[in-house]
């Protein structure tokens, strides 16, 4: 496609007004690499429709910089496909707000492998609810220390 055949270097150059013009559908066409190339500042920009409209693959791309210069309003509108894809860096890189914002759609989604990269004021956050929403075998990826340090809320 034409949005596709945009250079990395033309997709990393662009201003915040071009970016802001993409639809969702154009987003949902960049490739990883040039998803990976946009600018934390463009990405600040996103909507919660445009960021939905990235497929899992673009949003595991992201870098952990450019996945925290996301509005961290938005984060929670992450799909739960996306959050599965997410790398277990990516996931150590969220803020303790943007946890406790997470439905519990989305904390079901988080892997064995990204369960144990929550660090202790993200595993803080969980509430109950949350809690209760994972499998027995998100629960067992939980590091002994993760588990002293779950609290009553």
């Amino acid at each position: 496609t034409q949005v596709q055949s945009l250079g990395v270097n033309l997709v990393r150059g662009l201003s915040t007004t071009d970016f802001s013009e993409f639809t969702s559908t154009q987003l949902g066409l960049l490739t990883t690499a040039q998803v990976g190339a946009l600018s934390t500042t463009n990405l600040f920009g996103l909507s919660t429709t445009q960021i939905g409209a990235l497929a899992a693959t673009q949003i595991a791309g992201l870098g952990a910089s450019q996945l925290a210069a996301i509005d961290p309003t938005l984060l929670p509108s992450l799909t739960a496909t996306q959050i599965a894809a997410l790398p277990a860096a990516q996931i150590a890189a969220l803020t303790p707000t943007v946890i406790a914002a997470f439905t519990n759609t989305q904390v079901a989604a988080l892997t064995p492998t990204q369960i144990p990269r929550l660090n202790l004021t993200q595993v803080r956050q969980l509430t109950a609810t949350q809690v209760g929403a994972m499998s027995p075998v998100q629960v067992n990826a939980f590091t002994a220390l993760q588990i002293q340090n779950l609290t009553s809320a």
